[in-house]
């Protein structure tokens, strides 16, 4: 689940196919967006941190699918199509970075506190082109 863009990505084992979804507050609650389909089952699935995405090519989530037969791992890119060259705030808002929002100690003693944000902005390259 992509907690910034509210879309819910759905891989089993054994399984191909990567559904996607996109989850909404009123009924019917979800809408199906698309499926990435593949003939070659997966064994198991591992995600990039977004802060590594290419938001140039407006990449909003990176899977590395790990082959149950083929003994590799593949890079499955979910890209929003998009026509402008401009960052895309909508689809890349403020999203958790790597800075802790709470000590071990604080988390023990039973504080809680909302993840430190980043923006993607900074990453964004405008000169960068994909090969």
């Amino acid at each position: 689940y992509d907690n910034d863009t509210h879309i819910l990505f759905l891989a089993g084992k054994g399984d191909g196919n990567i559904r996607y979804y996109e989850i909404v507050t009123e009924k019917p609650y979800f809408y199906f967006l698309a499926e990435f389909k593949s003939s070659f089952p997966q064994r198991g699935m591992g995600v990039m941190p977004k802060r590594a995405l290419n938001t140039k090519r407006c990449e909003i989530f990176r899977f590395y699918k790990l082959h149950s037969a083929r003994g590799l791992c593949e890079p499955v890119s979910m890209i929003v199509p998009r026509r402008s060259d401009q960052f895309q705030a909508d689809i890349f808002p403020d999203t958790p970075g790597c800075r802790p929002s709470l000590s071990a100690e604080e988390w023990l003693s039973g504080y809680n506190r909302p993840p430190v944000l980043v923006s993607l902005r900074g990453l964004y390259n405008p000169s960068y082109t994909p090969k």
